[in-house]
């Protein structure tokens, strides 16, 4: 099937998903509807459209499981998902994004993960695995951003629990320093100094360079030495006044933390626009009939 997109040279998504919609609702089992329906997937997508490319993929893979292909459709709609919680200015703008809709995410990572499982040769596992690492790092640093909120409004509870969903699922991540300092500072706040301590061995045992040692035990980080609230604060549950700044100082140190490129996950990903197009000069591929 020829390159149903370039036309003088450029890429005109709007004409080509039309051209391709009408083919494969025209002939949907027809020699030409497996490579107009991987056509799709992949226009939708640099179209912009990550649902309908997502729908696509999906729609490919119930309908040719075993394609040779399969990899690729599913490589695609993974990227669908790994694209669709970027807002139009973070897509253009340098910025970490950690505060993007994880719910897109999720499905990015399941989609890579089941490409890694299901397709262990294909040509996509390594980006795959890349992206799925950046995926879990990101859904992790979200945990903290809320965490942090907890801390700075004094929700003990709320917050050591939200340390512990990156503790529980995302332990090989960096922001597992935040999250073992959170259940520590919400264990010694709640009176619980020997769920503090043991937060704070647990890191020391893995990063050291966060922990202060003592002859009394561990110590938290200079940075992070919690200060005493005030008495409206106590009295109110943190609801008004002054919490030490202790919210603001772990945000601080999650900044500095983010930017020791000594933790961060290797992100030398494929560049969206780079993914290719589906291969050309094969034959039309398996029919589908019902």
């Amino acid at each position: 099937m020829l390159n149903p997109i370039q036309r003088h040279g450029a890429a005109r998504w709007d004409q080509a998903i039309a051209a391709l919609e009408e083919v494969d609702s025209r002939f949907p089992f027809g020699p030409y509807a497996r490579n107009s329906q991987l056509w799709l997937i992949y226009s939708y997508l640099k179209q912009g459209n990550e649902p309908l490319s997502r729908a696509a993929a999906d729609r490919f893979l119930r309908l040719n499981p075993e394609d040779p292909d399969a990899d690729y459709a599913l490589y695609l709609k993974g990227i669908a998902s790994f694209q669709e919680g970027f807002t139009v200015v973070s897509r253009y703008l340098p910025g970490n994004n950690y505060n993007r809709d994880p719910s897109s995410l999720l499905l990015a990572s399941a989609d890579f993960r089941r490409l890694i499982q299901e397709y262990p040769d294909s040509p996509y596992v390594t980006d795959s695995r890349l992206r799925l690492i950046y995926t879990r790092q990101r859904l992790a640093e979200r945990e903290i951003e809320v965490a942090t909120f907890y801390v700075d409004r004094g929700a003990w509870v709320a917050a050591a629990n939200r340390a512990s969903v990156v503790i529980d699922n995302f332990p090989s991540s960096s922001a597992v320093i935040d999250a073992l300092l959170v259940k520590a500072l919400s264990a010694r706040a709640l009176g619980e100094e020997e769920l503090a301590q043991r937060a704070l061995k647990t890191l020391a045992n893995n990063y050291p360079q966060y922990v202060v040692e003592t002859d009394a035990g561990y110590g938290f980080p200079i940075a992070l030495e919690p200060t005493p609230p005030t008495l409206t604060a106590r009295m109110s549950f943190g609801l008004f006044g002054e919490q030490g700044n202790l919210g603001e100082k772990l945000a601080l140190f999650t900044e500095a933390r983010r930017a020791n490129d000594a933790l961060l996950p290797e992100q030398t990903l494929v560049p969206n626009a780079n993914v290719r197009e589906p291969r050309s000069g094969r034959s039309a591929g398996t029919e589908t009939f019902f």
